[in-house]
This record gives structure tokens, C-alpha cells and sequence, in this order.
């Protein structure tokens, strides 16, 4: 599967040296969320079995409500009001721990927001993080051309 601009801008801000080892999946239309997890927990258990300290990233946006047009970018906003409330819910939720509830939010998520590519960034994170998670620090939350985006540090 080719390697998008998304996996390309990411590399080169995590790493603009080019001197870190980096495994880049990418997030395509073959498989689902659970294929994802799958793979996030793959490449966990592969670097614990080889000693290695890793760092897992997922890359993808929450609400999918972008802007067609050309907007002025200072005046950015999420596409609604509902996608904002559902970004929020979403997100509070994540940063609560509880991945029961985010799971059992994320269809009436998917309904209204339409969250980006099936939220299958998500499911690779919570695939890595499987028992460890613990919940989760907002860093950043707001407008991306309309759509919502996030930074999250997640806890173990």
C-alpha cells in the first residue's frame, strides 16, 4: 500500500533528522477497526519481545465536517455545533479512561460526527495500548479547516 502525504508530513515532524528508526503502517480502506487494533497490539508485543522503547502515533482527525471552499484560516470553526459537542463528548470520554464507554460511544460518534476514516486511528492506539490504557491528556483541541482535531497524550 502506497505511503500517503499523511504518513510523510507526520514522519517529518516526529523525526525532521531523519535519524530515528521508524515502522509507519497506513490506515487504508481493506481492513476495519479490529484489523487495526490488531495490528496496533502486533507492534507492541514485537517490540516488547525485543527489548525496544517505542513511541505509538496515531495520525487522523475526529469530525469529518471540512470546508470545501477557501476559508480565512483565522477565522477557522468546526463545520457545526454538533460535531463540536460530539468531538467534546468523544474526547472527554478518551480522556477518562474508561475505553468501555468511548466504545460504546463511538457508533452514535460515527452517526453524527462522522469521525475520519472509521476512527481507525483510535483502534490502533487502544490495539498498543490493549490493558494499559489509563486515560488521557487533552493537549489540544479545535478547527482544522472546518473538521475537528486533537494532540492526546495518552496514559498507561
Amino acid at each position: 500500500f502506497p505511503i500517503d502525504s499523511g504518513s510523510i508530513v507526520a514522519s517529518s515532524l516526529l523525526d525532521p533528522n531523519g535519524t530515528t528508526p521508524l515502522l509507519m503502517t497506513s490506515n487504508n480502506l481493506y481492513h476495519d477497526g479490529a484489523v487495526t487494533a490488531k495490528l496496533g497490539h502486533i507492534v507492541i508485543d514485537a517490540a516488547n519481545r525485543q527489548h525496544k522503547r517505542i513511541a505509538l502515533i496515531g495520525v487522523g482527525g475526529l469530525s469529518s465536517g471540512v470546508f470545501r471552499q477557501g476559508i480565512d484560516i483565522t477565522q477557522d470553526k468546526l463545520h457545526s455545533d454538533d460535531h463540536d459537542k460530539a468531538n467534546r463528548k468523544l474526547l472527554d470520554l478518551i480522556a477518562a479512561g474508561n475505553k468501555a464507554a468511548v466504545d460504546s460511544y463511538l457508533s452514535d460518534y460515527a452517526a453524527t460526527a462522522k469521525g475520519d476514516m472509521g476512527m481507525k486511528h483510535l483502534a490502533w492506539i487502544f490495539g498498543g495500548l490493549g490493558d494499559h490504557y489509563k486515560g488521557a491528556d487533552i493537549i489540544a483541541y479545535g478547527p482544522c479547516y472546518g473538521s475537528g482535531a486533537a494532540v492526546i497524550d495518552f496514559k498507561i
